[in-house]
């Protein structure tokens, strides 16, 4: 996942960066943590340890297991991933993108946010539209995933008005970006 090693390089401080884990930083639970967005835009899996054995979830629903023992998060077919982020509104939002693309075509996309709900949220999309077409259809996509996004939060950082209107700016800046990439 060259697009994760890449991005993981702006995330945290070094000092918490070569001592944590992508997996202590998704179980640590703070929703101002980038792993779990970033692992919700490319759609991984979490492979948890039961009594029964491994069970593989998906991330968001980690909390719900009080605290199970993560043994790895699995990302279907790497090769045709990509990832993309735009941090450069923390600690107002942070807005993760995945696409899923196959021979040239974008057929799923993902929107992650963190730092703007009480935990990181996730949206896909089914499409069938050539990774060159990602930045003529960025107004309208980013306004499409945007509005189905759930109501952020208000807090000392960002109203829910602003973090509503900037992840709609950002989708689209990254999206745009996403569709100049080879």
């Amino acid at each position: 996942l060259p697009g994760l090693a890449a991005l993981w390089q702006s995330v945290a401080n070094p000092r918490v960066r070569f001592a944590g884990t992508i997996g202590g930083n998704v179980m640590a639970g703070n929703a101002d943590y980038d792993g779990l967005p970033a692992l919700l835009a490319l759609g991984a899996e979490a492979e948890v340890a039961t009594t029964t054995g491994i069970e593989r979830i998906a991330p968001s629903r980690l909390a719900a297991h009080d605290r199970p023992l993560v043994t790895g998060f699995v990302v279907p077919s790497p090769a045709t991933r990509r990832l993309f982020a735009d941090r450069s509104l923390r600690p107002a939002l942070t807005v993760w993108l995945g696409l899923t693309v196959t021979a040239g075509r974008v057929t799923a996309l993902r929107v992650a946010v963190g730092m703007a709900h009480a935990a990181p949220v996730c949206i896909t999309r089914v499409l069938d539209l050539p990774l060159t077409g990602l930045g003529g259809a960025a107004a309208e996509l980013a306004a499409t995933m945007t509005h189905l996004l759930p109501e952020p939060i208000t807090d000392g950082r960002a109203s829910a008005a602003y973090r509503r209107r900037m992840a709609g700016v950002l989708v689209r800046r990254i999206l745009i970006r996403a569709g100049s990439t080879p």
